[in-house]
């Protein structure tokens, strides 16, 4: 079937290439026109920029072509904080969407299910008390306005409202341009390569600076911290890259708010083993297993357990994990790229347009 692969303004997708390949189809910027025996399907997402109180998707372009009888997919992406504007999900001719950072569909029984479950669960793993101060902590986070509000807006944004399930499919986040650029000579053998476990990244998250101090002592190791998103101090794409291949296992800290990072498969690409957390108190699921289904990744409670994981698995286990990691995710992203190709055919085989529709760049500003 030929599609259409389109991104709308404003043109900052960091992960052309990862879905550029798992759609298999060159992406495009619009410029206006729709191809006549393409079906369209066109990359959204809202500003990046936390501040800005307008994220929206909804461009005047798709009541048009809903209302004009011409049917269309998207790929939303960067709605990490769960706040853009949802409604065009629901036109008619919005056949499907694909979209980033896994949401659960139980609506009010199961967010007040799982509000309940993260008081019994550390709040993004911080530990800087212990016994009774930490419960007393734990509460005070959970109940004193200042804290509570903006954490349960956040779990209430990703229950509510409930998504058009039948036509919405959940993508991982992949990897940057950045990495994807860097992927070229063969890779190194797991137990050859120079560091038992490496991180380079943000650290100024309580996360982050919890996972760093649960591992530092486990050598040899690479950290390289900053702090900033993609900061004047961080690695190029070429560095990490570097990094990434010399690496055994790579700890894959949480991100801004959601368990998913572009970390977890860039770390596979690279041929290292990736190490993720279970959940956490504002995602209390078993997060990748929800996304990928089942998978060998090695998956704990906290840091403290993958530390003590990492202290005692030898060479062997590790060439054995790694064999059972690289074979699953081949498969995977096989299986990735059917599942979309599938649906994509069973939702729009038979609504190809059937001729170009021009001057349509004034429906996007």
């Amino acid at each position: 079937m030929s599609i259409d692969l389109i991104e709308l303004k404003p043109y900052i997708t960091v992960s052309r290439s990862w879905i550029s390949e798992i759609f298999q189809h060159k992406i495009r910027q619009f410029d206006g026109c729709l191809r006549a025996n393409t079906f369209p399907i066109f990359i959204v997402h809202g500003s990046t920029e936390y501040e800005v109180e307008n994220r929206s998707i909804a461009y005047q372009l798709f009541p048009y072509l809903s209302k004009e009888g011409h049917s269309f997919g998207l790929i939303h992406v960067m709605d990490e904080i769960y706040d853009h504007d949802l409604s065009v999900y629901y036109l008619d001719k919005c056949d499907f969407v694909f979209r980033e950072y896994y949401r659960p569909v139980g609506g009010q029984f199961q967010l007040l299910t799982d509000f309940s479950k993260s008081f019994f669960m550390p709040s993004r793993y911080d530990n800087r008390y212990s016994g009774v101060k930490q419960l007393v902590y734990e509460l005070y986070i959970r109940l004193s306005p200042r804290c509570v509000l903006p954490k349960f807006t956040f779990m209430k944004r990703q229950y509510l409202p409930a998504l058009p399930i039948s036509k919405v499919f959940f993508i991982p986040l992949g990897i940057t341009d950045r990495v994807a650029l860097e992927r070229k000579a063969a890779l190194l053998p797991i137990t050859e390569r120079k560091y038992m476990w490496s991180f380079c990244g943000n650290s100024f998250k309580s996360d982050r600076k919890l996972m760093l101090a649960s591992l530092s002592k486990i050598q040899p190791n690479f950290i390289y911290e900053y702090q900033g998103f993609m900061g004047p101090r961080s690695l190029s794409g070429e560095e990490y890259w570097e990094v990434l291949t010399q690496s055994m296992f790579v700890p894959c800290a949480l991100g801004n708010l959601n368990i998913d990072t572009y970390r977890l498969f860039e770390v596979l690409e690279a041929g290292a083993i990736p190490i993720i957390l279970r959940s956490h108190a504002w995602q209390p699921y078993n997060y990748y297993k929800n996304l990928l289904g089942d998978h060998p990744i090695p998956t704990f409670s906290s840091w403290q357990e993958a530390g003590s994981f990492l202290n005692k698995i030898d060479f062997e286990m590790t060439k054995k994990l790694s064999q059972e990691v690289n074979s699953w995710y081949a498969g995977y992203k096989s299986d990735l790229k059917g599942k979309i190709q599938k649906s994509i055919l069973e939702f729009a085989k038979d609504s190809l347009l059937s001729h170009d529709i021009m001057h349509l760049d004034r429906l996007c500003l």
